[in-house]
């Protein structure tokens, strides 16, 4: 809200590029709100961090990246064409970004990682060879 209130009437006047909006955004909105949210789902058992963690909730989280690439763009502009309505367009990018999480990125991540084998772990600090200086 407070954002929004430093918004200006021209086109581009956004609230994030004033001082005050830049405060808010990378200082208060992280240490106050989401920090706290953030630690609550992490170390409370609620019926809020249990339904975030529900099978429906983890596979839209899943396909998150996918439906980041396609959400804007020719792709919702010609969906947003074709069907004529926000709220169906919206939904129409959650099931594509779901099929092609399934169809190409889970399946392609899998094949890399049978090809690649598994990520090298780090040598700890306590038994890697003493630098020689």
């Amino acid at each position: 809200m407070p954002l929004f209130l430093l918004h200006g009437p021209e086109v581009g006047a956004l609230g994030v590029l004033k001082l005050a909006g830049m405060c808010i955004n990378n200082a208060v909105l992280p240490v106050l709100g989401i920090g706290p949210l953030l630690w609550g789902l992490v170390r409370e058992d609620t019926w809020f961090s249990r339904g975030l963690g529900s099978p429906p909730m983890v596979l839209l989280g899943k396909s998150s990246y996918v439906f980041y690439l396609i959400h804007l763009g020719v792709v919702q502009e010609q969906l947003h064409c074709w069907l004529g309505s926000g709220l169906l367009t919206v939904l129409a990018l959650y099931g594509l970004s779901i099929l092609l999480f399934w169809g190409a990125e889970e399946p392609l991540n899998q094949w890399l990682r049978r090809v690649l084998g598994p990520p090298a772990t780090p040598k700890s600090a306590r038994g890697a060879a003493p630098v020689a200086q």
